[in-house]
């Protein structure tokens, strides 16, 4: 498309000057949602969605106006709040999304499809004061597009700028809606927007009347050198129509079966996903089975132990209870003949030895006091605890990451969360570790991050320290709270409103005590609907005395474990 005619496109619709300085995007892209909800849910939800969003209901109707970013957001989540899913508001976010291109319109018809993308590129400042588009050509049938915005937005902005990308090679040309292969999103932290379109290439009539024009332009020398007649100029038009749609009808099949080819591709690429995916989740599921039986077979053990000492205090204290009973009336009859003897030598003394009588009064307070202390005896008892051997092992840092890298895809396959696994040059090679406590710990870590994050992404760091192996697992969930923060591990402040599933939240109070088992540490910083990230770090090598430790952890509260062991980051 030439220059001049994109000036002439650029200058028919200038944005009105928006009296608001935060005027930010034109209510024109909202035509297309609030178009679905008043034809699928009645034009009264579309004044609930607006009014609830703070918006005048006049400011969405042409002449469209100017809004603020903020009120944007709004009413686009207004708007999710009233469907079932996202593919539903990807599909709102471009119904009949043809009516607002106007004018534009004319000039697609007459374009290829990577000229309409260029196109609106160009225009974009018609709609968004706050944001800038580029399209890089990746080959036939494919651009990849970029999206930057001087604020911060939500996935629901992506999702409606994908789905109206999506919908216009079906507008213009009628084929399927073009494969979208997302790289980046601004609501996931990255810089930018970024994602590729592939589609099916349309016949083109312009190769076939180019063909056909240029043999006819051919068969001109013998009609007008040889005087042939005239028909055989139309003879030779029809021989290059048919061979230019043949060669058209050519290209066209090559690149769909391209097409097709990256699609199937992109078909089994999912399915093995899914299949690794299954995989991990049924080997989360047998770890979980087994440390629910080995904390049956310890709930059993150390019941069996309590009945034992039970009944071995119960005889103890039967005798014990005995021994002191009959101690106890032999000490306290002479103590009674003491205290009559004092009485009566008061008696005769009072009047002749004021100071005597003293000692008297004294000598009968302390037989009175032993004599409550015979009541008040109270036998202890010792009882010796032992713990079980930790079952140590080498554990290759590499394969920990490969193995967390499946897990954490599984726990957020099919949801609008991105997550990553990485390992550092600084961590180290290998530890020596209780492979299952540490298992425990991650599972706990990963499950919470999965479940308290609704979309963005969640990142897993291994990284070393001198001595130590770092993990770091940070989400773009819900957060905690400061209030609640030093609760949670300790399980004295539960979540009593999870957002998913019954989860009260005392996944942490476990990892605190596991952790202290490994002689590991935590920290952790979190803030309140932007995410929690915890660092966790386990020694290289096991510390002497492990089960001496393991005794004193298990006759600490889990209080006092949790103070001793989590420091809590300040939010910068």
């Amino acid at each position: 498309m030439s220059s001049t005619r994109l000036r002439a496109i650029r200058s028919s619709e200038t944005p009105p000057d928006a009296p608001d300085p935060d005027a930010d995007l034109n209510t024109r892209v909202l035509m297309c949602p609030l178009a679905y909800i008043r034809d699928h849910f009645g034009a009264d939800r579309v004044t609930q969605i607006l009014e609830r969003a703070g918006g005048d209901p006049a400011l969405f109707e042409p002449p469209y106006s100017w809004i603020s970013h903020a009120l944007f957001e709004r009413v686009l989540a207004g708007v999710r709040a009233e469907l079932r899913s996202d593919q539903e508001f990807m599909h709102a976010a471009a119904y009949e999304v043809k009516n607002t291109y106007g004018p534009l319109a004319l000039v697609f018809r007459m374009s290829t499809i990577k000229q309409v993308y260029r196109l609106l590129a160009s225009t974009s400042h018609m709609v968004s004061r706050i944001s800038r588009f580029e399209v890089t050509d990746l080959g036939r049938g494919a651009v990849r597009i970029r999206y930057k915005s001087t604020r911060p937005e939500s996935r629901l902005m992506c999702l409606s700028r994908q789905a109206q990308n999506q919908a216009v090679p079906s507008m213009w040309w009628g084929i399927p809606a073009p494969v979208i292969v997302e790289e980046k999103c601004i609501s996931r932290g990255d810089d930018e927007c970024s994602y590729q379109l592939r589609w099916k290439e349309p016949v083109r009539f312009s190769l076939a009347v180019a063909v056909g024009l240029a043999v006819s332009a051919v068969g001109l020398i013998p009609v007008a050198a040889l005087g042939w007649p005239g028909w055989y100029l139309a003879a030779f038009g029809l021989v290059g129509l048919a061979v230019g749609w043949m060669l058209e009808a050519r290209r066209v099949v090559a690149e769909n079966e391209r097409a097709a080819g990256d699609t199937n591709h992109a078909l089994l690429e999912l399915a093995t996903a899914q299949g690794e995916a299954a995989r991990e989740l049924i080997d989360l599921h047998r770890r979980q089975q087994a440390w629910n039986q080995e904390l049956e077979a310890l709930v059993g053990e150390r019941t069996a132990t309590l009945e034992m000492v039970v009944g071995k205090l119960r005889k103890l204290g039967q005798v014990q209870t005995s021994r002191v009973q009959s101690l106890s009336h032999d000490i306290r009859n002479p103590l009674t003949i003491i205290k009559y003897a004092s009485e009566s030598i008061r008696e005769e003394v009072r009047d002749v030895s004021p100071e005597l009588d003293q000692i008297l009064v004294e000598l009968e307070q302390a037989s009175t006091r032993i004599d409550r202390l015979l009541v008040d005896l109270a036998r202890t008892a010792t009882i010796e605890r032992t713990a079980g051997n930790s079952r140590y092992e080498t554990v290759d840092v590499a394969t920990l990451a490969a193995s967390v890298r499946r897990r954490l895809g599984a726990l957020v396959l099919g949801r609008d969360i991105r997550p990553t696994v990485f390992k550092t040059r600084e961590a180290p090679s290998e530890l020596r570790v209780d492979a299952i406590l540490l298992d425990r710990v991650l599972d706990n870590l990963l499950t919470n991050a999965a479940k308290y994050t609704d979309r963005g992404s969640i990142l897993v760091e291994f990284d070393g320290t001198p001595g130590h192996l770092c993990m770091r697992v940070s989400d773009t969930g819900r957060g905690i709270s400061a209030d609640r923060l030093e609760g949670v591990f300790s399980g004295s402040s539960p979540d009593l409103a999870p957002n998913v599933g019954s989860s009260l939240g005392l996944g942490l109070s476990v990892v605190v005590r596991t952790l202290a088992r490994l002689a590991g540490r935590v920290e952790v910083m979190s803030r309140p609907e932007q995410g929690t990230t915890f660092w966790l770090y386990v020694p290289v090598d096991p510390p002497p005395d492990s089960t001496g430790r393991h005794e004193r952890i298990e006759e600490e509260s889990l209080h006092d474990v949790a103070k001793r062991i989590i420091r809590i980051r300040e939010v910068r």
